[in-house]
């Protein structure tokens, strides 16, 4: 049985568990996914920062960018089934729209760190913070790609021009950064990646699209009021914290009830002592382990 050990973060997302503190503990060819992913990062960070248009605003607003995305990294969301959302990914957006790519990709790969350290219990190890980062870079730029190509210009947003760009670089983002992070999970988990995509990332792409709204609505303070406006912006970004916090527990409470109902039906079919065989218990059975879902690892 594949080891029950993976689980992902959104800042997206990001490797959480896996079978053993060295990446030497993973299969061949997920020890080839992890490895492949960390090259691709590194690469395309140091891409965006030789070719992009190097950020025009002063030093103090790159500070500020990546402080922001590592200060909402450990506001974590936990997912129905495996791993945890933030809302750093709002504000690597900003980071992108306001100062490009470069800007906006070391802001992600601090926000990746930031979560893998800052948090309850024991730390991950080395290649998994490795991992994390990397995937939030390599997303990240290809966000910022997809943003320049559909006719994005870093630096002033105007919402006419840049509104559909900043749509796209947002899907980009998430289906970037669920899709590596839910290929890594499969891998480590043996769970099937569209079932695994599905039930644990799919409804999180309308977070996607509200965070690239507050990300527009900041950059537009921004440039209208300058700092001030992130006071008034901040109540906007714990709106969505707390709104997809409720959700997701909605979705486990589903999950969790359809699990009881599952176990009500196989106790009723098993009821008479096994004396009997159901001639549908064993189709009732698959059903019911499909209806659980796969079981998380754990945070």
């Amino acid at each position: 049985m594949a080891s029950r050990a993976g689980a992902a973060r959104l800042a997206g997302l990001a490797l959480e568990r896996s079978p053993g503190g060295r990446v030497s503990s993973l299969s061949r060819i997920a020890r080839f996914y992890v490895l492949s992913v960390d090259l691709l990062g590194l690469l395309a960070c140091g891409a965006a920062w030789w070719h992009a248009p190097l950020p025009a605003a002063s030093f103090w607003w790159i500070v500020i960018a990546v402080l922001a995305a590592a200060g909402a990294a450990p506001f974590r969301i936990p997912l129905p089934v495996l791993g945890n959302v933030t809302i750093a990914f709002a504000f690597v957006l900003t980071a992108l729209i306001l100062l490009g790519t470069p800007s906006a990709a070391l802001a992600a790969a601090a926000s990746a760190v930031t979560a893998s350290v800052i948090r309850r219990g024991r730390r991950p190890p080395l290649y998994r913070v490795i991992f994390n980062t990397a995937c939030l870079s390599l997303t990240t730029v290809a966000a910022g790609a997809v943003y320049r190509a559909a006719g994005g210009e870093p630096g002033f947003l105007d919402l006419a021009r840049d509104g559909l760009p900043l749509l796209l670089a947002a899907t980009t983002f998430f289906l970037f950064n669920s899709l590596l992070v839910a290929g890594a999970i499969s891998l480590t988990d043996g769970i099937p990646l569209a079932k695994n995509w599905t039930g644990n990332f799919l409804w999180t792409a309308p977070a996607y699209l509200a965070g690239a709204a507050l990300a527009a609505i900041l950059v537009v303070g921004l440039q209208r009021f300058g700092l001030r406006s992130i006071a008034l912006v901040v109540p906007a970004f714990y709106a969505l914290y707390f709104s997809l916090r409720l959700y997701s527990d909605r979705v486990r409470q589903e999950r969790e009830h359809g699990k009881e109902m599952a176990d009500l039906y196989l106790s009723v079919i098993e009821a008479p002592h096994h004396a009997a065989p159901h001639p549908q218990g064993a189709d009732l059975r698959g059903r019911a382990r499909q209806a659980d879902g796969p079981v998380p690892a754990g945070a």
